[in-house]
């Protein structure tokens, strides 16, 4: 039985395990309390905050939080939301998923007064989506997906 609180997460194996040190550790606390989908072929590590099904399909809301390869000396930290639909990313809401909390910065300076408060918005959002699907995405799913 594997312990779970020695137990690497899939980010660390996929992206090194100081891949977050720029990053306040109660970020990096509520992304471990997410379940990581994290892959070698992304470009990111990636979480889902929440699932639900509508009929035949099941909905999750993603994260994708790091850094982009060009950038090397991690100064931009990148927080990107979208929707999974039956396990496949749709290209086609992630922008309008991100406009939907507006109060996240995708991309965000590290160190900036903007990060402290982009920061408190993304453990936020965690803490709401881990135990509720959020209704602004129910509606938005119900209005223009189904």
């Amino acid at each position: 039985m594997i312990n779970v609180q020695t137990r690497k997460q899939d980010w660390e194996t996929e992206f090194g395990s100081s891949y977050f040190d720029k990053i306040g550790q109660p970020v990096v606390d509520a992304l471990n309390m997410l379940e990581d989908v994290s892959y070698n072929n992304d470009e990111l590590p990636s979480f889902v905050l929440c699932d639900k099904q509508f009929g035949e399909d099941k909905y999750s809301l993603r994260a994708w939080a790091g850094f982009d390869d060009l950038d090397v000396d991690r100064k931009i930290f990148v927080f990107s939301l979208g929707l999974n639909v039956n396990d496949e990313y749709d290209w086609n809401y992630g922008s309008r998923i991100e406009a939907i909390f507006g109060n996240i910065n995708p991309t965000c300076n590290i160190g900036s007064d903007e990060m402290l408060t982009n920061d408190q918005n993304i453990i936020e959002l965690i803490m709401q989506s881990k135990d509720n699907f959020p209704e602004v995405i129910t509606n938005f799913i119900e209005s223009e997906i189904l």
